[in-house]
């Protein structure tokens, strides 16, 4: 990135100008600081403003111990502000008062907005972790198959709730972006858990995909992942469910049968779409005609229905 070649080419100059004269420094939260003579012991930190310097830092001096004798002989600075608070909205304030200046992920910046720390602690009391901060619980340890992104349940909303699983494999960096689709995909009018059980279809879905389905290719499978589990849930409920509905689900619905069911019925129709229209697998997973084709080619299955 063009902001990382300038940190790394104010490291290198020679000039007499201090590093941190030409930096903004680095921002750091922290919920306690202890000082012990020179020392300045954190818990709990996180770097909210910076992390491309602290990046570059390293990337300059790793595996050069030259340059680390350079820097300690020259004895330049890095102005660095620490705040120490531990209420998480105020935090969440400040991340996101400190990240106009570098163009981050719109998920990173919607991460700081209550309603996602309502999923947040939801997903936490039920067993998944809602990575509102990226990359925090993989930090910390936790299961990949149990942390859900904030784009992740994004595309499951989509394909789930809204009947849009075309928008969900062709704009997954891009689904919240705008405030319309954000309003769309987050609104605190849906409960908390319906989010927790779109999540929960689609990490469900993706451990059955892994299975030996020698009939299907990978790219059947990645390409119609979300559309997949739009199917499921129009096979247990009918076309016209409700967010109820969606909230009334068991893990013992959304089955093993019922995903293989919906896993061959959706690459049938796939395959079937994309023959007639002479395209490609993936330009029919984001197509909206090819939704149209599905909700006019699949009926509920009644037998199955545990109502």
């Amino acid at each position: 990135m063009e902001v990382n070649k300038d940190i790394m080419d104010t490291l290198r100059s020679e000039e007499i100008l201090d590093f941190w004269w030409l930096n903004n420094g680095v921002t750091i939260l922290a919920s306690r600081a202890s000082i012990v003579s020179k020392t300045i012991t954190l818990d709990d930190v996180q770097i909210v403003n910076g992390l491309q310097t602290t990046q570059a830092i390293y990337d300059y001096v790793k595996g050069k111990p030259q340059i680390e004798k350079q820097e300690r002989e020259r004895n330049r600075s890095i102005l660095i502000r620490i705040i120490v608070i531990d209420n998480a909205e105020a935090r969440d304030r400040i991340i996101k008062a400190t990240n106009f200046q570098t163009p981050i992920p719109a998920a990173s910046l919607r991460a700081t907005d209550r309603f996602q720390r309502d999923i947040e602690d939801y997903f936490l009391h039920h067993g998944l972790f809602y990575d509102r901060r990226k990359n925090y619980y993989k930090n910390i340890g936790k299961p990949a198959e149990r942390i859900i992104s904030i784009p992740y349940l994004a595309q499951a909303v989509m394909a789930i709730l809204l009947h849009e699983p075309d928008n969900a494999r062709a704009r997954p960096t891009s689904l919240i972006k705008r405030q319309s689709d954000y309003e769309r995909v987050f609104s605190e009018s849906t409960t908390l858990e319906v989010y927790f059980k779109c999540a929960k279809i689609m990490k469900n879905l993706d451990s059955f995909l892994r299975g030996d389905f020698p009939a299907y290719s990978d790219q059947e499978k990645n390409n119609l992942k979300f559309h997949i589990g739009m199917v499921a849930i129009i096979l247990l409920l009918g076309s016209s469910y409700s967010l109820k509905d969606i909230e009334e689900l068991s893990d013992s619905d959304v089955d093993e049968k019922i995903l293989g069911e919906s896993l061959a019925k959706t690459i049938s129709l796939a395959q079937k779409f994309s023959s007639c229209q002479d395209w490609t697998i993936e330009r029919t997973a984001k197509s909206r005609d090819f939704i149209t084709y599905i909700l006019e080619n699949i009926e509920p299955m009644e037998t199955l229905f545990k109502r």
